[in-house]
């Protein structure tokens, strides 16, 4: 599912637009203090930028991305374990969650936060699905892909590294399964980077 850039902009270029309801701009820094963005009921309107959220306690990566975003529109979801990544330079304004959502409908944005909040809901299903699976072999199958697909990160990354940061498998095994991938034929790599998936087994 493709991220939908209209929607977001259109949200983002109306609310910045209505001072009364956001702090000012301000600049976030990965390497400095950053839980006070998730203490309180606040949306977080990225402006420009990447970023990366992972679970405090174990530092496992729950995604990434670049370029601008409404963070933390599900009221249900527990942020209070979640960090910003060292990694992450953005600008950022905050709103109240009870005057976003009374911005969104009086200036009739519904449908542009429902193309946002399906996106959000897609990428979290796809990562719930991935933590829950007990197979480490299919995890690898699915991030191996999803390294082949992305030009910035084919031949660029560590292909182990990438994996055990993104699911909580063990570095080992993750490199056991990439080793016998690779004693196959069925996967290129060079220096931990991925050059080409030539094919891969239904299962290991």
């Amino acid at each position: 599912m493709d991220k939908p850039l209209k929607h977001i902009s259109n949200i983002i270029n109306t609310i910045l637009c209505s001072t009364s309801i956001i702090s000012r701009v301000q600049v976030f820094d990965g390497n400095q203090g950053q839980r006070e963005l998730f203490k309180q009921d606040n949306i977080i309107i990225i402006i420009e930028g990447e970023w990366g959220l992972q679970r405090h306690s174990d530092r496992i990566l729950l995604g990434q991305m670049s370029g601008a975003y409404v963070v933390f529109l599900l009221p249900e979801l527990n942020y209070s374990d979640l960090e910003f990544t060292t990694d992450s330079r953005f600008s950022y304004v905050i709103c109240n969650r009870a005057d976003f959502y009374k911005f969104i409908s009086v200036n009739n944005l519904w449908e542009d936060l429902y193309y946002v909040m399906q996106y959000t809901a897609s990428i979290l299903n796809i990562k719930l699905q991935i933590m829950l699976s007990c197979d480490l072999y299919s995890v690898i199958k699915h991030y191996l892909r999803e390294i082949n697909n992305n030009p910035e990160l084919k031949g660029q990354v560590n292909v182990c590294d990438y994996i055990t940061r993104r699911s909580g498998f063990s570095k080992s095994g993750t490199m056991m399964i990439l080793s016998e991938l690779k004693k196959g034929n069925y996967i290129d790599i060079e220096r931990g980077r991925l050059i080409k998936i030539k094919s891969l087994p239904s299962g290991f």
